[in-house]
């Protein structure tokens, strides 16, 4: 299995993925050195961040959307480099270090999760509305 843009054509190196609005679950496509597509993801199934076969990120049911293509060869690079970081350190999945955590460090090199942020906003509203009533 590959992951492709919707003309069938492979991603570059680097490339950030995602499956909403099914699954929040997103991560990095890649290439081995050997030419095999790959994915680095924060794995809530393995604990932690993994480097797995695309199947392994997605496999076939849901669609795949495309959230970030690399600027160029370089950046795509970079992005793929630090995230299999994470990998290489063994960083473990938590509520507070998902996914989405470990594409915002490799993208930007900080934590951040757009996912938990909307949970942790509707919860504070809902304490607001439940303390002024």
């Amino acid at each position: 299995m590959f992951i492709t843009d919707s003309n069938g054509n492979l991603l570059p190196h680097g490339t950030v993925v995602d499956l909403k609005p099914f699954n929040p679950h997103t991560g990095i496509v890649g290439y081995l050195p050997t030419g095999q597509q790959a994915a680095i993801h924060n794995s809530k199934k393995h604990g932690k961040a993994v480097l797995t076969l695309p199947e392994e990120l997605n496999d076939g049911t849901m669609p795949v959307r495309i959230v970030r293509l690399p600027l160029n060869q370089a950046d795509g690079i970079r992005v793929w480099n630090n995230a299999l970081k994470d990998v290489e350190r063994g960083v473990r999945w938590t509520i507070g270090d998902n996914c989405e955590d470990l594409v915002s460090r490799a993208t930007t090199g900080q934590n951040g999760s757009p996912t938990r942020n909307g949970f942790v906003l509707v919860g504070l509203a809902a304490l607001l509305i439940w303390g002024l009533s």
